[in-house]
């Protein structure tokens, strides 16, 4: 027997006068039971769905000498992954583009910092004093530290808070998924005889 239950605190577009009041994000999880007696693994083995948290800010009215300075920026995202209890798993990667006469972009640094977990990337727009910051993590982390810390960092008058729950229907037990997939493909064949052709 398989039960099947999910927990449907989805964090998709949360108004940011509650972002401010949360420490840290569960992402949504989707949960399977699996019986022994059923699928030959232990009991109460659990299979969970959903990779993990992204945490996306736009930073306004940022300290200009800040945004053009490659070195500051370099040490943020140098810095960012253990203050969060990440693991960084290469050094930052700065570009600076100097956009076109005509555009709006008058030019800032891209930059990222792979982690183990996954990334945190960041765009500064020196003119417009914005930055923005994505950090996208496989595990729950402090949203509300890595957002003061960034804020107080990048000296920005205000912030845009946007917090998702991505890879919701992601498995992160893939053997037991695995097994189950199989079971239902064989028990599918067995009962369709022109699936033997195929074959």
């Amino acid at each position: 027997m398989i039960s099947l239950f999910m927990n449907r605190r989805s964090h998709e577009q949360v108004p940011s006068e509650i972002l401010g009041k949360e420490k840290s994000l569960k992402a949504e999880t989707l949960i399977l039971d699996v019986s022994k007696k059923e699928c030959n693994f232990e009991m109460n083995q659990r299979i969970v769905f959903g990779f993990g948290p992204q945490l996306v800010l736009d930073l306004h009215g940022c300290n200009k000498e800040k945004l053009i300075d490659r070195e500051f920026i370099y040490r943020l995202l140098d810095g960012l992954p253990s203050k969060i209890g990440m693991t960084k798993i290469a050094d930052p990667h700065l570009v600076y583009y100097q956009g076109p006469e005509d555009s709006f972009d008058k030019g800032g640094f891209s930059g990222f910092v792979l982690i183990a977990e996954s990334h945190i990337a960041i765009h500064t727009f020196v003119e417009q004093e914005h930055a923005f910051v994505d950090i996208f993590s496989c595990k729950d982390f402090d949203v509300e530290l890595a957002t003061q810390h960034l804020i107080e960092a990048l000296e920005a008058k205000s912030v845009d808070k946007q917090l998702f729950a991505r890879g919701r229907e992601f498995p992160k037990e893939v053997a037991v998924i695995e097994h189950i997939v199989k079971k239902d493909r064989r028990a599918a064949k067995a009962s369709d005889p022109r699936s033997l052709l195929k074959e």
